[in-house]
C-alpha cells in the first residue's frame, strides 16, 4: 500500500513517488526481497494503472471486466499488448492456471 497522493491527504504523505502504482517501486522492492521471477507472474487487476508497473516489469496481466473493469475497458481502443481481458476473478484465476500447467 502506498500511502502518497501528490494532490491529497495530510502534507507529509503529499507528495510524487516511486511506490504509487503505476509506478514500479513497490514491485522493484518486492522482487529483490522476495527473489519473483516476474517473467513467470502475474497481474489481475480492474484498473489499466493496476496493470502499467506490472507490464513494464515483465508480468502477464488480466483485467478484470467487474469492478472498474468495464468502464476501463471502454478507455482503450486497443488492448495492450501483454493483457488479456476477462468477466471476473475466478476466470483470472482459470485462465492463469489453465497457462502454467497449474491446474
Amino acid at each position: 500500500y502506498c500511502p502518497h497522493h501528490p494532490d491529497y491527504g495530510p502534507p507529509r504523505y503529499r507528495k510524487s513517488c516511486t511506490c504509487r502504482k503505476p509506478a514500479t517501486g513497490m514491485m522493484e522492492a518486492a522482487t529483490a526481497r522476495l527473489q519473483l521471477n516476474l517473467s513467470a507472474s502475474w497481474a489481475v487487476g480492474d484498473k489499466w494503472s493496476d496493470l502499467e508497473g506490472p507490464l513494464k516489469m515483465g508480468c502477464r496481466a488480466i483485467l478484470v471486466r467487474t469492478g472498474h473493469g468495464r468502464e476501463q475497458e471502454a478507455l482503450r481502443v486497443e488492448v495492450p499488448v501483454g493483457v488479456q481481458v476477462v468477466e471476473d476473478f475466478p476466470e483470472a484465476a482459470r485462465k492463469i492456471l489453465a497457462e502454467t500447467n497449474l491446474s
